[in-house]
């Protein structure tokens, strides 16, 4: 079965980091998230006139893999997914995006930024939860938004769409056989965001110049 997309965007470009869950909770579902992340890496132009990606696994602390520099071509990227280790232990998705929202250059603001969690639908620790709400708001305030795939059965979305600023952005993988589906529609939320941004972007360039 093949889980690639055969048409990237050749016209799309940004920054997005890829936050890949690495703690116990995946064990089962690890190679999932890969292919997920190698899918979206091709939809959306790793390239280097298109899309510049980073990586962060995390479990109880974020690891940087790669960052904007490390690679532009999406055969590296994918090769250095395929060889990171499955960590386990426990998961901390606030530190992951606290880590991630602070490896974001001061770029243009016509630059779309992505953050994009790939995780496992089960609940997080209370107190882990609590500082997640508030590492999306910085988030959102640096002009980044951020997309939630949460893979294997029962994933909690409701959970996460009360956090994010879009609920739309939150997307359930039960299993590796659902990404072909899946990807089409994660990848053209993130497009039509992108096509937003620059068109609002493009409009105060206009009026900019009618002053």
């Amino acid at each position: 079965m093949n889980i690639f997309p055969q048409d990237p965007k050749t016209k799309y470009s940004a920054n997005v980091i890829f936050v890949m869950d690495s703690s116990s909770e995946t064990a089962s579902m690890y190679n999932t998230e890969k292919d997920l992340i190698k899918s979206l890496a091709r939809y959306l132009n790793i390239d280097p006139q298109g899309t510049r990606a980073a990586l962060i696994a995390f479990n109880g602390q974020p690891v940087v893999i790669s960052d904007f520099e490390s690679f532009r071509s999406a055969s590296v990227f994918e090769s250095v997914v395929d060889n990171v280790p499955h960590y386990g232990g426990n998961r901390s998705v606030s530190e992951a995006l606290r880590t991630a929202a602070g490896m974001f250059p001061k770029s243009p603001s016509s630059v779309f930024k992505v953050v994009f969690l790939v995780t496992s639908g089960k609940p997080l620790q209370n107190e882990d939860w609590n500082s997640v709400g508030d590492v999306l708001n910085k988030l959102s305030a640096l002009g980044v938004r951020t997309y939630v795939a949460l893979i294997g059965p029962s994933p909690g979305i409701p959970d996460f769409r009360s956090s994010l600023e879009n609920p739309e952005n939150v997307f359930a993988i039960p299993s590796r056989g659902d990404i072909p589906e899946q990807i089409n529609q994660i990848g053209s939320q993130v497009l039509t965001d992108s096509g937003k941004l620059n068109s609002a972007f493009n409009e105060r360039v206009r009026q900019s110049k009618k002053l």
